[in-house]
């Protein structure tokens, strides 16, 4: 590990890695390098990657040239390139759990007619969520009036692992899937002071329910993606098969009344998209 002391622009990221090869002794070594989706980084690995040689039918590979041939070399141009030889970096990756964590989360956040535009359905039942989770972190008279109304304190949001934020969804679907547990947080939304929350009523409860259950194959496929016994490339078209599977039969069900957008928008058979117009199978 080395520390990053200056700007992390593209260019000195580029020259920090190609340093680090070089004092190990591993610049030929390494076949491949995976990053986040970080624009610095990504445009370090893109711009100063090797490129590979590409051999055409019936040509003759490097190593088969005649190596007794003389050979012209211009002094000139060596020297004028000898800076951008220094920095040589091997293919880019892109990490595919980080492209699903941002579908699940700034993707997602964008689709039609479910939390963007006119019928933002998921948006107004999420907001009493989050209202909720932001009021038994902020307020400690909060936090244990909701300890004391269901018995334990709710899961909330993390701002790096949208694992989190499902896993927060998924407690609060089964809290208030109890009549008598939805009327206790209720009570709770509208004894807050001094901004009260709006009661969740059986729309919501629908809502947040469908969403869990299609975001349950996202959220499993990362898990697998992230998890230390199958964090591998052998494994990684296999789960985005599984989860196009799992969204087919999602798209198919007749329970689904409200999250048929969501579904939609994530197997990518419409021409909205999110961040760069491509589903994740193409990212």
């Amino acid at each position: 590990m080395k520390e990053v002391k200056e700007s992390q622009t593209a260019e000195y990221l580029a020259r920090s890695l190609s340093k680090l090869h070089e004092d190990f002794s591993i610049s030929s070594k390494i076949l491949c390098t995976t990053t986040d989706n970080g624009t610095n980084y990504v445009s370090a690995l893109v711009n100063f990657a090797q490129e590979d040689v590409v051999i055409q039918p019936g040509e003759d590979k490097p190593d088969e040239e005649l190596a007794d041939e003389p050979q012209v070399i211009s002094m000139e141009e060596v020297l004028d390139q000898a800076d951008e030889a220094e920095v040589s970096l091997p293919k880019h990756q892109r990490c595919g759990a980080h492209t699903l964590n941002l579908l699940a989360s700034e993707d997602v956040s964008k689709v039609p007619q479910w939390n963007h535009g006119g019928r933002n359905i998921f948006r107004r039942s999420a907001a009493k969520a989050q209202s909720l989770w932001n009021a038994q972190g902020r307020r400690t008279v909060a936090a244990n009036e909701i300890k004391d109304a269901i018995g334990k304190k709710l899961k909330v949001p993390g701002a790096t692992r949208w694992n989190s934020s499902y896993d927060s969804y998924k407690m609060l679907s089964g809290l208030l899937q109890d009549l008598d547990t939805r009327k206790k947080i209720n009570d709770l939304c509208t004894s807050i002071r001094p901004n009260p929350i709006p009661a969740f009523v059986d729309e919501d409860n629908e809502v947040i329910a469908e969403y869990v259950k299609v975001m349950a194959p996202v959220a499993n496929a990362l898990d697998k993606m992230q998890s230390d016994q199958h964090a591998y490339m052998g494994n990684f078209l296999p789960n985005l098969m599984v989860l196009q599977r799992d969204l087919n039969l999602l798209r198919d069900d007749n329970s689904i009344k409200h999250a048929k957008p969501l579904v939609t928008y994530l197997l990518g058979t419409q021409e909205h998209h999110g961040r760069d117009k491509k589903d994740f199978t193409e990212r």
